[in-house]
């Protein structure tokens, strides 16, 4: 019982860390330099940032851990990013990195764009020490989640690793806009069961739509908050556009994107850009904030609402299909190891074939014919493989485990 209450807090604790982290962006981004923060800003980009579709679909629906906390440390990368911290910088990038790793590939860009905007902000004057703070990140960064990446590093040539890099299997997932919007005013996260689980809402197309008008009268009103809200739209307009086939030439030429796999993926940067853009009109006057405000509670009331209301609340019976034991059964029958990314992590040692690797070491036939010892007794701690035989002649002992390079054999 200890496991799975451990799992449930760390699910539920991603929710409120998320939303925090997503309000400490928004309330010292939408402010002018020696103002207060802007708490209402906070308060409108962490309830949009949580009620977003996507990301109520990670946690409740997918069950994705590890990207639920990476949505924790994105907003944290952008804050620390723009305001040049770079202990901050530091611990969220390494966060990240031990976290999630393919969500470095889609918040490394845009933190590259927000640093551009940054230094540019800054001008000639601020420039050095700027980047001196980001490449001391950058360092420091990487020093911290070196347990992670250097065994990679140093070991990833004993193993197959990606054997499936390289292909289009992501192209097939590529869709035109109108089939990443769920139909009706309401929401689904899946209308059949090999039917999309990510899109999005019409609510949350309209909370943007929304955004826009009083968008453009900040950036007239407030010219240092114009650069943070193009970046923002900028992240909204590029995450949206690599869904679509008419990106299939940027992700054919950026090859690290294909290890996404999904390019639903992009939906947890349009998730922050949507917080941002949100709350972005609450740096104007009060006058249009008291405007704005019951506006995006609407907006966002029917967002969360919708979405909510379409999570599945009973609990989920395990398919047949999706049963350990039935995927077992399928490599087998498939001449395959691992459901996805098949042999992923196979030691190069192992020369056995796919089939076989899948069964039992009795099943396969000639394994009698292999050696002349005979097997009296066997046991494992899973540290230590002891073995009784009995031979009329030297021979070998084959144990059926993977052997990588820190095994001994005593």
């Amino acid at each position: 019982a200890e496991p799975l209450a451990a799992m449930r807090l760390t699910f539920a604790l991603s929710y409120p860390l998320a939303a925090l982290a997503m309000g400490w962006l928004a309330r010292d981004l939408w402010r002018r330099e020696g103002e207060p923060a802007n708490e209402w800003a906070g308060v409108v980009a962490a309830l949009v940032y949580t009620y977003v579709p996507y990301h109520l679909a990670n946690v409740q629906f997918r069950g994705a851990l590890a990207e639920s906390w990476a949505m924790v440390w994105a907003p944290l990368i952008l804050w620390a990013v723009w305001r040049g911290r770079a202990w901050p910088l530091a611990l969220a990038t390494a966060a990240l990195i031990l976290t999630h790793n393919l969500s470095v590939l889609l918040v490394a860009p845009v933190a590259a764009f927000w640093a551009l905007g940054a230094l540019a902000r800054r001008g000639r004057a601020g420039a050095k020490g700027y980047l001196r703070a980001l490449l001391g990140a950058g360092a420091l960064a990487l020093l911290l989640a070196a347990p992670y990446w250097l065994p990679v590093l140093l070991e990833s040539g004993y193993v197959r690793i990606a054997q499936d890099v390289g292909g289009e299997g992501y192209a097939r997932h590529l869709l035109p806009l109108r089939e990443w919007v769920a139909p009706g005013l309401g929401y689904a996260f899946r209308l059949a069961p090999d039917d999309l689980t990510f899109r999005l809402s019409w609510a949350q197309l309209a909370l943007l739509a929304a955004a826009l008008v009083p968008g453009v009268a900040l950036a007239r009103a407030r010219r240092t908050l114009a650069l943070p809200l193009a970046l923002a739209w900028g992240m909204v307009a590029l995450s949206i556009f690599l869904l679509t086939p008419a990106s299939l030439p940027l992700w054919r030429a950026i090859e690290p994107m294909t290890l996404l796999q999904y390019p639903w993926r992009w939906l947890g940067v349009t998730a922050l850009a949507t917080a941002l853009v949100a709350s972005a009109p609450l740096a104007l006057g009060a006058r249009s904030r008291r405007l704005w405000l019951p506006t995006v509670a609407l907006l966002a009331l029917w967002m969360a609402g919708a979405a909510l209301r379409a999570l599945p609340w009973a609990p989920l019976a395990v398919e047949p299909r999706d049963h350990p034991a039935t995927m077992w059964a399928q490599d087998v029958a498939n001449g395959q190891v691992g459901a996805t990314w098949t042999a992923e992590f196979l030691p190069l040692t192992v020369t056995e074939q796919r089939w076989a690797l899948a069964l039992a070491p009795e099943l396969i036939p000639t394994v009698g014919e292999r050696t002349p010892l005979r097997l009296i007794a066997a046991a494992s701690d899973g540290f230590t493989l002891r073995a009784t035989v009995e031979a009329d002649k030297a021979g070998w002992l084959t144990f059926p485990r993977f052997a990588y390079p820190s095994f001994r054999a005593m």
